[in-house]
Parts: structure tokens; C-alpha cells; sequence
């Protein structure tokens, strides 16, 4: 399972949301089935950033998304962020 989130985040917090979320990236690395996570930030806009991550299966993505360091994440980016796209892939080739 691969995801791509785009992030658009205040410009006033971009220094603490990449803080935060380094921490986040090194916790997540380190559960079951992660295959790969990391963040990018845009080279034009430094206001957005693309969470890329794959996961072995459909299961390991949702403990992610029900684990305490995941929820905690995302209380810390919901005053922070302006907008958020997550997009499910499927590989193509």
C-alpha cells in the first residue's frame, strides 16, 4: 500500500512542523510493515510538503493510523496546516 499526502502548512509553523514531524518519521520507521516513509519539501513553495509511505499490507497502514504517535501528529497539524490531500496508490508499472 502506498500513500502520497500533500500538506500545505502555515507559514508562521513550517520550522515546527518539520521538528515534529522528524520525530514522528524516526517512530514510524520503526513499525511493523513500513516499507518506506519520508517527507519532502517543496523546492518552490516551502509551505508544502508530501508525505510519501508504503506499507506491506492494508492492515499494517490502518494500525499506523490508530496508533497513539499517529493521533498525537495530527492534533499537533490540525492548528497548523491551511490544507491536506491524501491520495491512495495504485502502481501502475
Amino acid at each position: 500500500m502506498k500513500k502520497l499526502v500533500k500538506l500545505l502548512i502555515k507559514t508562521d509553523a513550517i520550522e515546527h512542523f518539520k521538528d515534529e514531524f522528524k520525530s514522528f518519521i524516526d517512530v514510524t520507521r520503526k513499525e511493523a510493515g513500513c516499507l518506506s516513509f519520508q517527507l519532502f519539501q517543496d523546492a518552490d513553495n516551502p509551505q508544502i510538503f508530501f508525505v510519501s509511505e508504503e506499507w506491506a499490507s492494508e492492515e499494517d497502514m490502518i494500525n499506523h493510523e490508530n496508533s497513539k504517535h499517529f493521533l498525537e501528529m495530527q492534533e499537533i497539524e490540525k492548528d497548523i496546516r491551511e490544507s491536506l490531500e491524501i491520495h491512495t496508490l495504485n502502481l501502475v508499472k
